[in-house]
């Protein structure tokens, strides 16, 4: 029997970010979308896939591109520092993620004895 494999498909779980993370547009750090399952984000109040929010960002930003341009909606989507395009070969490739960097609160010296 000769059957075709299905590949594997761009699912959160895949990269290692969990419902409820922030992801970032990559031209404009301020706009967010928050994970809402494994393969669909929450942009502006409504669940969607990463290609739709993607095009609705850019269109608003005046960048003018046919809809099936962002059919890998994972290459405008930031998570640590990264985009989840990038994120998603490397970690098929074997590469664990990167953890995001997080700020240490500096020790405040000893107040001088007088």
């Amino acid at each position: 029997m000769n059957m075709k494999m299905k590949k594997a498909g761009f699912s959160f779980d895949a990269i290692d970010v969990s419902v409820g993370a922030e992801l970032s547009f990559y031209k404009d750090k301020r706009v967010k979308a928050t994970v809402a399952n494994l393969t669909e984000v929450e942009f502006e109040g409504k669940v969607q896939t990463l290609s739709k929010a993607a095009f609705t960002v850019a269109n608003r930003m005046g960048i003018k591109r046919k809809a099936t341009s962002f059919s890998s909606g994972s290459r405008y989507w930031v998570f640590s520092d990264e985009t989840l395009a990038k994120r998603f070969e490397r970690m098929k490739k074997g590469n664990p993620p990167v953890a995001p960097v997080k700020a240490v609160k500096a020790k405040s010296a000893p107040s001088p004895v007088t």
